[in-house]
Formats: C-alpha cells, structure tokens, sequence
C-alpha cells in the first residue's frame, strides 16, 4: 500500500551555505542602486507610456507573477516621476450645508490642507468654549429679558 504523503526532508535539504569571502562588500548598503534596466523592457515601456497621460480617468494596471516585484517597480518609476514634477495641490472635502450628500470640493496650494485642518480643529476647540460662555453672560440674560419685555403677551384662547 503507497502513501500519498510527501516524503520528509532531511534537515541539510532546507539550509544551503555560503561563503560571505565571494562577495566583494561588508552590507547590502554598500551596494550602488539597482537599475530597472532588469526588469522587462515592455513592461517599463507600458509603465512610461502609463505614467505620460495627462489626463483624469486613466489607470495602470500591473499584470505578472506573486513576487516578481511589480509593486516595487512601480513605486520605484512613479517616485522618480513624481520628482520631476512640481508638488500637487491638496484637495480637501468640506460640507456642502445646501447639499450635504454633495461635499464641496476645495483645491489648496500644497501642504496647506493639513494647515487647515488643524485651524478647523482650533476653531472648533475655541467655539466650543465661547458659544456656551457667551449664553451664560449676564448681557445675554438682559438681552433677553428686554426682548421678553418688548414681546406682545400670547394670543390667550381659542
């Protein structure tokens, strides 16, 4: 009777030695920058073409084998694109009170959505305790009695 089980390895079959004598540097970080000459000249081709479009609505899409290094190829060439262009603006998404289910789109010079993030917060922080003080004020209460004072009394009855 034959077992379906794959045969056991020997412990020598999972460790191959080499001699760090071969090689002509200490780390990995003495190496010079790899080219991406290596990868396949059709595919970087595509990927320059891709990356040229000037317009809205295109996308890349990368096709190839788990672990071939498609990702880091790509970062790699749409860093040293994005390094000969000239920063991007920040586009933020703020509320749209006439339309809500339609946020309201504003385009802001680069790095000054974050800023403005952070000036909302601030502003927020600070309503937060100025509205309710303002209410407690004794200029509000007599604000508000003067204007119950002006008031006609209530329609009485029916």
């Amino acid at each position: 009777m034959s077992s379906d089980k794959p045969a056991a390895l020997d412990h020598s079959a999972l460790y191959q030695h080499c001699d760090a004598r071969a090689f002509d540097f200490a780390t990995t970080n003495d190496l010079a920058e790899i080219d991406l000459a290596f990868s396949q000249q059709r595919a970087l081709g595509a990927l320059s073409f891709g990356t040229g479009i000037k317009g809205a609505e295109y996308n890349i899409f990368a096709l190839g084998l788990p672990g071939a290094g498609k990702l880091h190829t790509i970062r790699e060439v749409l860093q040293r694109k994005a390094g000969e262009q000239p920063p991007a603006g920040d586009w933020c998404y703020v509320n749209n009170f006439e339309q809500p289910h339609k946020p309201r789109v504003l385009r802001l010079p680069p790095q000054r959505g974050s800023r403005l993030r952070l000036d909302v917060d601030q502003l927020m922080e600070e309503l937060e305790a100025t509205i309710p003080a303002a209410f407690e004020s004794e200029d509000y209460r007599e604000g508000t009695r003067a204007f119950l004072a002006k008031r006609p009394p209530k329609f009485q009855g029916r």
